[in-house]
Parts: C-alpha cells; sequence; structure tokens
C-alpha cells in the first residue's frame, strides 16, 4: 500500500481491545505528534499517557464529573456509565496544548498546531494497524479534570486519544462529493 492509502482509508475505531501500543510503536505515536504543522517551532504541546492501573485514577475523575448534582441511584449509575469511559482503550494519550508566549505567533495558532499533533498520532496509528480515536467534549474542558491532570492555567485538553486494536473495523467512510466542499481560484480575477 502507498502511503497515500493510509490517508484516504484512515478511520476512527471506537471499539478498542488490549493489547495498547507496544513501547516502540508508542514512541512512533508520540514521535508522529513532534512532525505536526507548527509555526515557529515552538512545540506548544505536551502528553499524558494514561495505561494499565493508570486508568483507574481517569475513571474516578470521569465519576467525580458525572455524580456531581445528583443523589442516590442516578449519581451512581451516572458515576458507573462514566468510570467505563476510561477503560474504552488499553491507551489514552491526552494531548495538551500548553501555548508558549511568542509575539507573533497567537495562542489559537498553537492550539491548531497541538490539534495537528492529535491528527498525527490517530494517522500514525492506522499506519501501525492500531485502531485510535479522537475523543473530546465537556470533560476535556472540567475544572475537575484540568486538576486531576495538573494543567496550568494557559493549557487545555485538545482530546483524549484512545488507541488499541480495533475489535472491529468500522466500514470506510466514503468519500463521495468531496468536491462539493472545494473551490478553486486560478485566475487574477
Amino acid at each position: 500500500m502507498l502511503p497515500i492509502d493510509y490517508l484516504l482509508q484512515r478511520r476512527s475505531c471506537p471499539k478498542l481491545i488490549a493489547p495498547g501500543p507496544t513501547q516502540q510503536q508508542l514512541e512512533w505515536l508520540l514521535k508522529a505528534a513532534q512532525r505536526a504543522a507548527d509555526h515557529g517551532r515552538l512545540r506548544p504541546w505536551r502528553f499524558i499517557v494514561i495505561e494499565g492501573e493508570g486508568r483507574a485514577r481517569l475513571a474516578r475523575v470521569f465519576a467525580d464529573i458525572a455524580g456531581q448534582g445528583l443523589s442516590g441511584e442516578a449519581r451512581v449509575q451516572a458515576q458507573e456509565k462514566a468510570k467505563l469511559k476510561a477503560y474504552r482503550a488499553p491507551t489514552i494519550i491526552t494531548v495538551i496544548c500548553s501555548p508558549v508566549p511568542h509575539p507573533k505567533i497567537p495562542k489559537h495558532e498553537q492550539e491548531h498546531s497541538a490539534a495537528a499533533a492529535c491528527q498525527n498520532i490517530v494517522n500514525a496509528a492506522f499506519m501501525l494497524g492500531l485502531g485510535a480515536i479522537w475523543r473530546t467534549g465537556p470533560l476535556v474542558e472540567h475544572e475537575i479534570t484540568r486538576q486531576a491532570l495538573k494543567l496550568r492555567d494557559e493549557e487545555s485538553i485538545v482530546g483524549f486519544i484512545y488507541v488499541g486494536q480495533p475489535q472491529e473495523m468500522p466500514p470506510e467512510a466514503s468519500l463521495i462529493g468531496w468536491e462539493k466542499k472545494v473551490e478553486y481560484i486560478r485566475t487574477a480575477e
């Protein structure tokens, strides 16, 4: 398969099982993240890899968030459901935008760069035969999550990248109609 074929066939895998990436594969994923588009070579990111029993710590964080404002059985059910999110994959790579003060490169550009690092991880995972999915949502922005992961005030979580073996490969997304999303400017007018 040509390298371009991997990009054209990549898809997110929501159902992931053990084993997670090997140490070598994990290093390749993190090195691929370092190749993201990065104006000024600021490397405005950092990563927290959560594996094994470390997922129990993340599960407690998710449960604490889910239980807020609830009581009794509703609280217990919400917390148990939230805990499962930490076990969706054997490895979770938390991508954090850690902006670097710079007179010419604003924070939003650095956030885009950290997002590109996420995309490089999921692309590299697919190329290595692993499954991956990039997840966001309210949990990445919640103060409890921020505190548990010891984020500094200026930092933000760009996403949780869940990585493992695909339990099943989702159907390939159709590229039909992609041309409708493209506009060309080819003249000076």
